[in-house]
């Protein structure tokens, strides 16, 4: 029996970063939820734990697919092992939270395919100790998320037609965190509103507070940002996470697709791709 599940890419329409902790982990507050660009994982019963890897040169070692499963296993208390694949699809080392999708999706897969039933909660917690961006992956639904990744407030937002560009280089989330400065953004009042210019509107009063360090260390994203903003019927750019990944809201899929194809041909060596936020 072979089990199969999509680990939607995750996208922050705004980051803010609105303190640190004495223990060094950043407070934050972000909007964040699924899009429909995703990697695979697909989990078959064996006697131990194994992952294979395809479509990227990752470690099959230390990865964050067998940390879930081995703390899945850990507080289950059970010795149950998986054939494990990953297939890629979400760029790595782009702020799209690829590691931190399929760790989530990791749980979910595992638990059902052990028969393991905990409480929400726990298996929550189990998320974010994998990392910060594990938690709102696990719920894959898009939400207020506070703290350091562990306040989570579900939102109904509308789906949003996105483009996504991507340079192809990696940008390590500590090196941004260690470039970001002072002063920390004060505390976001979230509104419920109905329709994607609603949202726009009060996403141009927010902003991703790792913009500027991220910047510094890879100019392209300057460059990518400036691209984007001047596609046709774009209504916001912004990058996402840690970066390098920029994005652009528009109100149609035919206008993200149109503004696809010529981002495409601007940067052909990058990664350009027309998609859903919350779905």
């Amino acid at each position: 029996m072979t089990l199969r599940l999509h680990a939607p890419a995750k996208l922050n329409l705004f980051l803010h970063i609105t303190g640190k902790r004495p223990d060094g982990y950043h407070l934050l507050e972000s909007i964040m939820g699924p899009l429909a660009l995703s990697d695979e994982i697909a989990a078959e019963p064996a006697d131990t734990l194994s992952l294979e890897i395809e479509n990227a040169a990752l470690p099959r070692t230390d990865n964050l697919v067998l940390r879930a499963a081995e703390a899945l296993q850990k507080k289950a208390g059970i010795q149950k092992g998986a054939a494990l694949t990953l297939t890629k699809t979400i760029p790595v080392g782009a702020g799209l939270g690829g590691g931190s999708a399929d760790a989530a999706t990791t749980l979910h897969l595992l638990a059902k395919l052990w028969n393991i039933k905990l409480p929400a909660k726990e298996m929550e917690a189990l998320a974010l100790a994998l990392g910060a961006d594990v938690p709102v992956c696990y719920r894959r639904e898009s939400c207020f998320v506070q703290g350091i990744g562990e306040r989570l407030t579900p939102l109904a937002l509308p789906i949003f037609p996105i483009v996504l560009v991507h340079p192809r280089k990696p940008l390590a989330t500590k090196d941004v965190f260690a470039h970001h400065q002072l002063p920390f953004s004060p505390s976001v009042a979230i509104k419920a509103f109905n329709t994607v210019a609603d949202w726009v509107q009060f996403l141009r009063s927010c902003k991703n507070d790792l913009e500027p360090a991220a910047t510094h260390l890879m100019p392209e994203i300057a460059q990518m940002l400036s691209a984007i903003a001047g596609t046709a019927d774009c209504r916001l750019t912004r990058m996402s996470g840690s970066g390098a990944t920029c994005f652009g809201i528009y109100d149609t899929m035919p206008h993200a697709a149109a503004a696809a194809l010529l981002l495409q041909q601007q940067f052909p060596s990058y990664f350009v791709q027309a998609t859903l936020f919350n779905v």
